[in-house]
């Protein structure tokens, strides 16, 4: 039940240079057909390749750059992006016991702005932190809380309530929780 994101961006630029070239072959094929000057001169373009030699600087320069243009979007195509949607667990609804013939509860997710919401306000409602700040990795929860006061005790009661949110949203892997407490001047 892990979604993620869409490679829009990978297949837009793909798109551009396709519908580019198109339009430019286009345009140069009609020219050509109402006897117009045409934009690019195909005899101009195809003697300057002749006078090209292959171990010649701007021929290795130029295939350098478009093999790495070409691997760097074949990894934006096929590396998997940070998912957008969190799986969560699924089960028997509350109350219900396992194997009593109720049906299981359906797949569900929560997505990742979402659940970070959740836990920032799940930190923020602990006593004596006037702030904080959390960001959601692959596998933890990093939380950095500020309080005017002493720090002492403040991070154990923070994790302890943002491992209460985590229970409660139920999040189908579990989360490692990191708690940092700094000390904000007024």
């Amino acid at each position: 039940m892990t979604r993620r994101p869409r490679r829009s961006l990978a297949a837009t630029l793909a798109a551009l240079v396709l519908l580019s070239a198109c339009v430019l072959t286009a345009t140069d094929a009609i020219q050509i057909q109402v006897h117009s000057h045409p934009w690019l001169s195909w005899h101009r373009f195809a003697r300057y390749l002749h006078g090209l030699h292959w171990n010649g600087t701007v021929v290795a320069v130029t295939a350098g750059v478009l093999i790495a243009l070409g691997v760097i979007a074949l990894l934006a195509a096929l590396l998997p992006g940070r998912p957008v949607l969190i799986a969560l667990r699924g089960g028997q609804a509350e109350g219900e016991e396992p194997g009593a013939g109720a049906a299981p509860l359906p797949d569900a997710g929560v997505s990742r702005r979402g659940l970070a919401a959740a836990l920032r306000t799940a930190a923020a409602s602990v006593d004596g932190v006037t702030s904080a700040k959390l960001s959601l990795h692959r596998h933890a929860v990093a939380a950095t809380v500020y309080t005017l006061g002493s720090t002492e005790g403040i991070t154990d009661d923070v994790r302890a309530a943002l491992e209460k949110c985590l229970d409660r949203i139920a999040p189908a892997a579990r989360f490692a929780v990191r708690v940092r407490a700094s000390v904000r001047s007024a």
